[in-house]
């Protein structure tokens, strides 16, 4: 049986695990706070307690290159999944969402025309009459996904000028 300080001096050094984890450095790649959660068999809240038990803030423990690039994908135009993909993360739709909300703004590209993939989207259902189950096979995704794209795209630059760019 284990003393109580042996077991404060184990919570210690896996308290500075995670931190050491979260903040990342030269030797550790940094990690987030579900990645550790899961390395040390500890739901993601108890990493947050833990980090802001010894005042590391939340913030600070996301890796900010995944921020900072994910936002610059996404206003040049990257689809969510193909970040996620890249980035090796899987949430980065609400790393977006947080991010903008901090900054005060919405979730927008700066995008002033079309992605090359949308007007492909575009020219395979208009010129070539293939249906959304055909488009969506082809970009892996599901047609309720590139329906919802292509409403998105004819509310932001309208259905004529999105054809003219195809034609």
């Amino acid at each position: 049986m284990k003393t109580q300080t042996e077991l404060q001096k184990l919570k210690l050094e896996r308290d500075m695990q995670i931190i050491a984890l979260a903040t990342g450095n030269k030797d550790v790649k940094d990690m987030n706070c579900s990645q550790i959660a899961k390395k040390f068999n500890i739901s993601r809240q108890r990493v947050e307690q833990i980090l802001k038990k010894h005042g590391v803030s939340y913030d600070a423990s996301r890796p900010s290159k995944h921020i900072k690039e994910a936002v610059l994908m996404y206003e040049n135009g990257a689809l969510i999944r193909e970040i996620e993909e890249k980035l090796g993360v899987s949430c980065a739709s609400t790393i977006l969402k947080r991010t903008n909300v901090r900054r005060g703004m919405g979730c927008h590209r700066k995008m002033t025309t079309p992605s090359e993939k949308i007007l492909t989207i575009f020219k395979m259902q208009k010129v070539e009459n293939k249906s959304l189950h055909d488009i969506a096979a082809f970009y892996n995704s599901t047609a309720g996904a590139i329906g919802v794209s292509m409403v998105r795209a004819r509310k932001r630059w309208g259905l004529e000028n999105i054809l003219q760019l195809i034609k």
